[in-house]
């Protein structure tokens, strides 16, 4: 494992995928890898050097309750299909160019601002009708998305 800044980690089929991200001296130029990490045996055991297929933020990778990884990519939301990745669904139009992505109850929640101090833009994918639905939030809702979670109580 080598130390990355700005990487995502998603726990998915009972280990953690560190994806992407990048070494302090090559700031801000992403790789494409992903490095699993199995807490059972508590050794890393896969390294792919071309999980993403582009060197992008991985802010958008997430790990499905389905048991599936998605992620927004520009134009649209994919899904993790063996050593591949399979288009789901078109973003909606105006989802920008970096939007934050978290599952929830077979949804993907989607959310973004075009710029710092914008207001955000929320949509959701079924994932399993693959219909969009937007909600509109209050215009005091804005900023930089860097992280987010869901929480079922």
């Amino acid at each position: 494992m080598t130390a990355r800044d700005e990487c995502t980690v998603i726990f998915h089929h009972g280990k953690f995928h560190v994806i992407s991200g990048y070494s302090t001296d090559s700031q801000g130029r992403f790789n494409k890898s992903v490095e699993i990490f199995d807490s059972a045996t508590w050794q890393w055991d896969h390294l792919c050097e071309d999980f993403l297929e582009a060197s992008t933020s991985p802010k958008a990778c997430v790990a499905g309750d389905d048991g599936q990884i998605y992620m927004c990519r520009t134009g649209d939301v994919a899904v993790r299909v063996g050593e591949r990745w399979k288009m789901v669904a078109e973003l909606p139009a105006d989802v920008g160019r970096s939007p934050y992505g978290v599952t929830w109850q077979d949804k993907l929640i989607v959310i973004e601002s075009s710029k710092f101090g914008e207001p955000y833009k929320l949509h959701v994918l079924d994932l399993k009708s693959h219909g969009w639905v937007k909600l509109n939030l209050p215009k005091s809702y804005c900023g930089s998305v860097q992280s987010g979670c869901t929480l079922e109580l």
